[in-house]
């Protein structure tokens, strides 16, 4: 059927999201699901009505293989910026209905404040610039319920950070002004149902020029520029990975990726590398 509004698209292995927002219409928001098993199933669509209007650049969607996430920011006069997010999970033994829930998200300080919301395999972990407390929803298999486990972190999050999220577990990086980039892991027991926050976190104490993450199932790379020649308009840069076993205890590193005398005319983006799977891409 047809349904009004601005599409947006997001593709799974076996299913297919489309969000459609229609301003006119009451701020109308609805996320669509089709299933895939030899045809197209369509679910009942979730409608919201908004309150305030939404930002459509600020829209996103994290697919997950049983759940998903839909996360915006919603503008206009006394919003602040108001962050909003669903949980998307398929309904226990009924193929192809999903069933949403509402979560918690944090205040933003500000109406262009940044902040973050990332997934993985049953959970959903948000954060904002300032705030020290990052809001962490688990799927719990048991009671088929979102179970709030909020974890706080020494500083609040200020100059530079970002989340990342893959399988059972996330990673917070940060740095400001004046201190070391550290990047910290926390992983989900999924037996235990029990999230396990004191792992060794990776610091560096450099102050680098330029660095860029990327994080698989089990390693993450830091990409980042070791040195400039203002002269010959040149710059050094190496890829350096950091992998951990299945109790997510450091490995060794092996020797870094190095790139010599790249010209600084290069295009964006540049001393950037992506980690998928088993492989790096550079």
């Amino acid at each position: 059927n047809w349904i009004a509004g601005v599409p947006r698209f997001w593709f799974a292995p076996d299913y297919l999201v489309i969000t459609y927002y229609d301003e006119v219409n009451s701020n109308k928001l609805t996320v669509a699901v089709y299933d895939w098993n030899g045809q197209w199933l369509v679910s009942k669509p979730v409608v919201t009505n908004l309150p305030y209007s939404l930002d459509l650049d600020s829209l996103q969607v994290s697919l997950q293989a049983e759940n998903f996430t839909v996360s915006y920011r919603l503008t206009g006069a006394g919003t602040n910026g108001v962050l909003q997010t669903y949980a998307v999970r398929r309904a226990f033994g009924q193929y192809g209905r999903w069933e949403a829930t509402q979560l918690t998200m944090p205040d933003l300080l500000a109406p262009e404040a940044s902040y973050q919301v990332v997934s993985g395999d049953g959970f959903v972990v948000a954060a904002a610039m300032g705030v020290s407390e990052l809001y962490r929803y688990t799927w719990n298999p048991r009671s088929k319920r979102w179970v709030s486990n909020p974890l706080y972190i020494s500083t609040v999050l200020a100059g530079e950070w970002t989340l990342g999220a893959a399988d059972n577990f996330f990673t917070v990086c940060q740095f400001q002004p004046g201190a070391p980039l550290s990047l910290s892991f926390y992983y989900y027991d999924v037996a235990t149902l029990a999230w396990n926050d004191n792992l060794p976190a990776y610091v560096w104490q450099k102050g680098l020029p330029k660095l860029s993450w990327s994080l698989s199932n089990t390693f993450a790379t830091a990409t980042y520029i070791t040195s400039a020649n203002s002269v010959q308009e040149t710059f050094n840069y190496e890829v350096r990975i950091y992998a951990w076993d299945i109790h997510f205890q450091a490995l060794p590193s092996p020797n870094p990726i190095v790139g010599t005398d790249i010209p600084a005319s290069t295009l964006e983006p540049v001393a950037v590398s992506l980690a998928d799977g088993s492989m790096i891409g550079n």
